[in-house]
């Protein structure tokens, strides 16, 4: 069965592979896990966007190195098409529809992925995309997306400042050092099945608690029209084409972001904020470039965001 989801800013259709937490099981349990990777840093990458992006090994310690988009937006994990001869026989073919077009996707039984030679839990299949036509070139070049499928089994904490991914035990957490809590909750709408929804409001307040936390959104995040609108006055600046480009995209009017002067979300003080217009169900979400701003802990087991703030502005 096909769902609707969201990969690096991106819509795009792919196949339910996973458990749905608390809900039917809808893919093969996952074996279980002999330990934890150690720390290992997130990968250097150049262009627009700065995506949490780990070396991991594809079939095995020994098999080939991969690159891979840590996203939190997506139910399931993508591998790009030129990895097809590496996996086992296609089950089934599925079409991918992204704003950059539409393309055929591949179900194939999930691979060994593994990072510092410890192997990840995950679903039971992944889906092989042409991934070139849902994300812009990045140096070095990236091999597919980590989806919930695999990230929702495990407390992972995002160390931008140091730039480290760690694997955490969620049991022996000091939680006095990782900054403020949220409580998080899994979608079980099935075309978003299994990503996080924060019970806050988004950046830019409201009265909604359905806000997404996306690491594959390379912006600050979204938030409804009206809610741009209204700290819209005072971030108009520049001659009169520039400010009529700003009006353009506060009214949505063109596809591209906002640029505000900052926002106070949580308590804490932002500035330099980037929002693009969301809208329906999902209208606010939270993008990498605001939580590079802080060390990220996202302990899924037990449905807990922490957020410890180092950065006012983006990094």
């Amino acid at each position: 069965m096909c769902v609707a989801t969201r990969i690096c800013g991106l819509a795009i259709l792919c196949v339910g592979l996973w458990t749905t937490p608390g809900g039917s099981t809808v893919a093969a349990n996952p074996s279980p896990s002999p330990g934890l990777p150690p720390e290992t840093p997130l990968v250097a990458i150049s262009g627009p966007y700065r995506w949490p992006v780990v070396a991991a090994r594809l079939g095995g310690a020994d098999g080939a190195e991969i690159r891979l988009i840590l996203d939190t937006g997506s139910p399931c994990t993508l591998l790009d098409s030129s990895l097809r001869g590496r996996l086992g026989r296609s089950r089934d073919a599925e079409k991918v529809v992204s704003f950059r077009g539409s393309q055929q996707g591949e179900l194939h039984p999930r691979p060994t992925i593994s990072i510092q030679g410890v192997s990840l839990l995950g679903g039971s299949n992944v889906v092989t995309v042409e991934l070139s036509r849902l994300i812009p070139p990045l140096r070095p070049h990236v091999d597919g997306i980590l989806g919930m499928d695999c990230l929702r089994h495990y407390c992972v904490q995002l160390d931008f400042h140091a730039k480290q991914l760690r694997f955490l035990d969620p049991g022996r957490l000091d939680t006095n050092q990782l900054g403020r809590a949220f409580p998080l909750e899994f979608e079980t709408e099935h075309s978003h099945g299994g990503i996080p929804l924060l019970r806050y409001p988004g950046l830019l307040g409201g009265n909604g608690t359905n806000t997404v936390i996306d690491t594959g959104d390379g912006g600050d995040g979204t938030a409804r029209g009206d809610a741009i609108r209204h700290h819209a006055p005072g971030s108009y600046s520049g001659n009169f084409l520039r400010r009529c480009k700003h009006f353009l995209a506060v009214e949505g009017l063109v596809d591209r972001g906002v640029q505000l002067p900052g926002c106070v979300w949580a308590g804490n003080t932002y500035t330099n904020i980037v929002m693009d217009h969301g809208s329906g169900r999902w209208s606010d979400w939270i993008g990498v470039r605001f939580l590079a701003r802080h060390v990220v802990t996202l302990d899924f087991p037990d449905r807990t965001m922490y957020l410890r703030q180092f950065s006012v502005g983006p990094i």
